[in-house]
């Protein structure tokens, strides 16, 4: 009975320290590209459901929200972000200022090819998040 109880016991602490792990990953692969990654708040962080298809094999996927600070140092508000932690790692990270600056640069008359390829980056995000977080 005792080892039994071990044996429980011991893979209850295997799995919190992988979910650990994963977690600390994501926030390190969310966090290089802010301006100060040492200052970053994530709150509601939970490991994304696999995708539904049997024929995927997923990378694991982290989801939450982050609280950055700008060039000012001010905190700027919580916002979502997901984590794909594949072979590379991906992340994305939702800027609502971005859907702003693209209306900005179509209304200077900036190149469209441009601005068609910043609102695919920022599609492609919402769509990735979409697709591991909001299952």
């Amino acid at each position: 009975m005792r080892i039994l109880t071990a044996l429980a016991a011991a893979l209850l602490l295997c799995s919190c320290s992988t979910e650990s792990s994963l977690f600390a990953r994501a926030q390190e692969q969310v966090s290089k590209d802010l301006l100060d990654p040492a200052s970053v708040q994530f709150r509601n962080v939970r490991r994304a459901p696999p995708p539904t298809r049997a024929d995927d094999n997923p990378p694991p996927a982290v989801c939450g929200e982050l609280n950055a600070k700008n060039r000012l140092g001010a905190y700027t508000g919580f916002r979502r972000f997901v984590a794909v932690l594949g072979e590379p790692p991906n992340s994305w990270v939702y800027d609502p200022t971005k859907a702003a600056e693209i209306d900005q640069f179509r209304a200077d008359g900036v190149d469209e090819n441009l601005v068609i390829q910043m609102q695919l980056g920022l599609d492609s995000g919402e769509a990735l998040y979409r697709a591991f977080c909001e299952r």
